[in-house]
């Protein structure tokens, strides 16, 4: 059964229309600049109604079998929503994401120089306040080591950890906080201070309705160095960054002498809030036709899962004042 609508653009798939916009904006631009834009263009700036019909080979099809659309019509924009999660018309202007009860944290951990081990430490805490200035009460808040869940590099080497489940510490009412604990013992006995390296971090989440989703990692996990020796020859040498966690400490030195006594100092996550329902934003179409390509006459889409799924096809003609489409949605079964 297929269903076709005609309508203005107005706020129904906003962020697509700013991005089929934008090319023809400065397209517009550019004219005007040039001053190759007739005035009468520009009080004329409407759009006419596109046109679309689109038929299915078949409706009823097994999973992993392709699905062949036939489309004609005239539209300068053509974008498929297949029904699929992340691909649902429905979502085009949010998506809710309510966690489900399962969680897990990943990373990656390298060790890139030195040669002194045991100094890296894991924690996790519901207990900690997120007063990151006071280093003492920081220090000894409730928290969990969690080394030992994780594989780690002994020497020089790169180890991808295995996903290891936190929901324990995982409450409505409480956020959690992740912490990486860098210590240093006398380099003349202990050896070199080693370089740390901590990539790829990611909480997720896995829920009935999206499965296993990221809901933080290293650019919104806020992560931040508290080091009490900041202001001696001893500080770190770490650093905080959207695509690592950097840690070593001080190398000692004639000129460091001060690395030659016991350091510590704590890179501490942002609170991680793994519980609250959020908007994960707009589901996505396929862009099947731009403003400067040939109408598709056919497109092929696969569904791998079982289900019943609203494959929208979405025309749209537009200028920078005014956007006209029309939808047209088919329903397509998929067995197993």
């Amino acid at each position: 059964m297929a269903d076709t609508r005609q309508r203005d653009c107005g706020k129904f798939n906003a962020h697509t229309k700013q991005e089929l916009v934008m090319i023809r904006f400065r397209n517009f631009c550019i004219l005007f600049t040039a001053g190759l834009l007739p005035v009468s263009c520009m009080n004329d700036l409407q759009v006419s109604a596109p046109e679309l019909d689109v038929k299915a080979g078949s409706t009823e099809v097994k999973a992993g079998e392709p699905v062949v659309f036939e489309m004609n019509g005239n539209a300068d924009y053509i974008t498929f929503w297949s029904g699929e999660t992340y691909s649902d018309y429905s979502h085009r202007n949010g998506r809710e994401f309510t966690p489900g009860v399962r969680n897990k944290l990943s990373f990656t951990s390298e060790i890139t120089s030195g040669t002194q081990g045991g100094q890296l430490t894991v924690l996790i805490s519901n207990g900690f306040d997120g007063n990151y200035m006071d280093y003492d009460s920081m220090i000894h808040s409730d928290w969990t080591d969690i080394t030992g869940w994780f594989s780690l590099p002994h020497g020089k080497g790169r180890v991808e950890s295995s996903a290891q489940d936190i929901s324990a510490f995982v409450y409505p009412d409480r956020p959690l906080y992740l912490a990486f604990r860098y210590r240093c013992r006398p380099q003349e006995q202990h050896g070199e201070a080693s370089r740390w390296v901590i990539s790829n971090l990611k909480f997720t989440n896995t829920s009935e309705e999206l499965g296993e989703t990221v809901l933080y990692d290293l650019v919104n996990s806020g992560f931040r160095i508290t080091d009490p020796f900041s202001r001696t020859d001893a500080a770190c040498m770490s650093s905080v960054s959207q695509t690592q966690l950097v840690m070593q400490g001080r190398i000692q030195s004639e000129d460091v002498p001060a690395a030659a006594y016991e350091t510590e100092h704590w890179i501490v996550s942002r609170p991680i809030d793994l519980t609250s329902t959020r908007d994960i934003g707009p589901d996505r179409p396929q862009v099947l036709r731009g403003y400067a390509e040939s109408f598709p006459t056919t497109y092929s889409h696969i569904y791998e899962s079982p289900g019943v799924y609203e494959a929208v096809f979405v025309a749209s003609n537009q200028s920078i004042r005014d956007c006209k489409e029309a939808v047209k949605s088919i329903m397509i079964t998929v067995s197993e």
